[in-house]
């Protein structure tokens, strides 16, 4: 199963938003990473089909997705950012108007054995009854999980899926993800990189509609961190290194900063103290190197 891009590209207002050459994406977990802009959401809506390309095609088994129309819509579950819920409908209410609109069938038992099995992994039986005004933040989200997972979707689109949870429900949102991800290909959305570090099989790092980088998630954190250089300096000069290096964290430590940035052979580190110690990229520093501008030479 593979879902390929080829020489994607969508403009608005004559100014290109995305444009992606060639991209496969297969079943495993992907991360979609980008500042706000980057292209994020566009990509997402014509994977969904729910936006056309101005150029190009994206393809599921090498069939475009625009053709498959209705029989690709069957293949994808999608969470959106903004839950869109009626409050005064029971969790089973919703689920199965989400049901009917995805052209399912409520009284076959097959279904509805379904779920309540979808309904037991994200522990929500308790609550099918339950109206979803009366849900936590938590309980919405896994809500949503749920209905997109109807009808055994091949695809899951997740856009920015753990917003608004505590890191309780982040953790089990993030197991639950990794649970139903096997057999799928999923791709989520998101501005909280944490959340991408254990759970991503690889990532994707987008900036002005172009892909920047894309690999192993782990490989990436390694690459950063060859990159990587600790350094101490007065705070009161902060500002001054800040427009000299590529600097993804600062600490405060009384009149001094403790300070990470990137080195990538040609800074000038004759006027620096460096620690002696390796620092090891984390998520933001990934994100930091591949999508911080530089400071301007002088």
């Amino acid at each position: 199963m593979k879902l390929t891009i080829d020489d994607l590209q969508k403009k608005y207002n004559k100014k290109t938003v995305l444009d992606i050459p060639s991209m496969t994406l297969e079943e495993k977990i992907y991360g979609l990473i980008g500042c706000n802009g980057a292209g994020k959401t566009t990509l997402m809506n014509i994977l969904c089909g729910m936006l056309k390309p101005d150029s190009g095609s994206v393809k599921y088994d090498g069939e475009d997705i625009f053709s498959l129309d209705g029989k690709y819509r069957r293949l994808i579950g999608y969470v959106p950012q903004d839950s869109m819920f009626y409050d005064q409908f029971t969790v089973m209410d919703f689920v199965i108007y989400v049901l009917l609109l995805k052209g399912g069938n409520p009284k076959d038992s097959g279904t509805l054995a379904y779920i309540d099995e979808l309904l037991e992994l994200f522990n929500l039986t308790e609550q099918k009854n339950k109206k979803i005004s009366k849900l936590s933040g938590g309980m919405k989200r896994r809500v949503m999980l749920v209905q997109a997972l109807l009808e055994d979707p091949r695809i899951l689109f997740l856009d920015e899926p753990s917003v608004g949870l505590d890191p309780s429900e982040r953790i089990n949102m993030k197991n639950h993800i990794s649970k139903i991800s096997v057999g799928r290909i999923v791709l989520i959305s998101t501005h909280i990189t944490s959340d991408l570090e254990y759970l991503a099989d690889e990532l994707i790092l987008i900036k002005d509609g172009r892909i920047v980088r894309k690999g192993d998630t782990s490989m990436l954190l390694k690459e950063v961190s060859q990159h990587i250089l600790t350094a101490r300096c007065p705070a009161s000069r902060i500002n001054e290194y800040s427009a000299q290096y590529r600097i993804s964290k600062i600490r405060y430590e009384g009149d001094e900063c403790i300070f990470n940035f990137f080195n990538d052979g040609n800074a000038d580190l004759d006027d620096i103290v460096l620690q002696d110690y390796k620092s090891y990229a984390d998520m933001e520093d990934l994100y930091a190197y591949y999508l911080f501008e530089a400071p301007a030479k002088a």
